[in-house]
C-alpha cells in the first residue's frame, strides 16, 4: 500500500491548493478479538490560493500606503494632508470589513488582518504628525519664536541631512523685537518728548520685520518635520514589509 493518496480524480480548485497528502494504514487490536480491526487515515494539506487576496487585497493596500506616504510631501498650504490621510484610513477601514466577511472567526488572527491592523496604526500616526505639523505651519506672527533646541535640531542637524536650505537667515531681530515690546509704552513718551515720526515708523516696521521672519522661521521648521517624517515612515514601511514577506514565508 503506497504513503500517497491517489489523486487522479481530483478536481483541481481555484480557491484552495493541494500541498501535500499522505495515507496511514492502522492496526488495532482488542482483548475481544485476535482478529485486528484496520482502518485507513488520510491526511490533506490545503493552502489557500493566494492569487485573488494578492491583486484584491495586498498590492491595493500597497498604494494606499504609497499614497499614505505623500501626505507628507503635500504642501501645508494646499489644504489636503488631513483628508488625503483620512480617506486612506477610511480606505483601510473598508478593506478591514471584507476580509473579516470571508475569514472565519477563530482564536488565532489572519495575517492579513494584522497586516490590515499595521498599516492602519501608521495611517493613523501620519495623521497625527500632519496635525502637528499644520499646527507649526500656521504658528503666525503672534507665536514666540521657535525654542533655542528645535531651534539647533532643525536648522543645524536635520536642514542638513535632509538638504533643505532656509530662506531667511537663522537669527531673531533681537533688537526689532524688544522695539515691538517697548512699542506701546514708548508710544505715549513720544508724544511728550517730541521723538522724531521717523524712529517711531522705524521700530514698527522693525517689529512688522520681526514678526514676519518668526512666522517663517516657523513655516521652516514644519517643512524640516515633514520631510524628517516622510523619510522615517517610508523606512517604517519598508522594514515592515521585509518583515512581513519573511513571516508569510515562514507560514507557508
Amino acid at each position: 500500500m503506497t504513503d500517497s493518496v491517489d489523486i487522479n480524480d481530483f478536481i483541481p480548485s481555484s480557491e484552495w491548493e493541494l500541498i501535500e497528502s499522505k495515507i496511514q494504514l492502522n492496526r488495532l487490536l482488542y482483548a475481544c478479538c485476535k482478529t485486528p480491526f484496520l482502518d485507513v487515515t488520510a491526511r490533506l494539506v490545503l493552502r489557500r490560493a493566494p492569487t485573488y487576496y494578492l491583486f484584491t487585497m495586498i498590492i491595493p493596500c500597497l498604494w494606499l500606503t504609497i499614497l499614505n506616504l505623500l501626505v507628507f510631501l503635500l504642501p501645508a498650504d494646499s489644504g489636503d494632508k488631513i483628508s488625503l490621510g483620512v480617506t486612506a484610513f477610511l480606505s483601510f477601514s473598508v478593506f478591514m470589513l471584507v476580509i473579516s466577511e470571508k475569514v472565519p472567526v477563530a482564536s488565532t488572527i489572519p495575517l492579513l488582518a494584522f497586516y490590515l491592523t499595521v498599516c492602519m496604526g501608521m495611517t493613523s500616526m501620519s495623521i497625527i504628525m500632519s496635525v502637528f505639523i499644520l499646527n507649526l505651519h500656521h504658528a503666525g506672527p503672534l507665536r514666540k519664536g521657535v525654542p533655542r533646541w528645535l531651534r539647533i535640531l532643525t536648522y543645524n542637524v536635520l536642514s542638513l541631512v535632509l538638504c533643505l536650505k532656509p530662506k531667511t537667515g537663522t537669527f531673531l531681530c533681537q533688537c526689532a523685537k524688544k522695539a515691538y515690546e517697548q512699542n506701546g509704552d514708548n508710544s505715549a513718551d513720544d508724544t511728550e518728548s517730541n521723538y522724531d515720526i521717523s524712529i517711531v515708523a522705524e521700530k514698527q516696521n522693525d517689529a512688522d520685520e520681526c514678526k514676519q521672519k518668526n512666522a517663517e522661521e516657523w513655516k521652516f521648521v514644519a517643512a524640516v518635520l515633514d520631510r524628517f517624517f516622510f523619510w522615517l515612515f517610508l523606512s517604517g514601511n519598508v522594514l515592515y514589509w521585509t518583515e512581513f514577506s519573511e513571516i508569510q514565508n515562514m507560514w507557508k
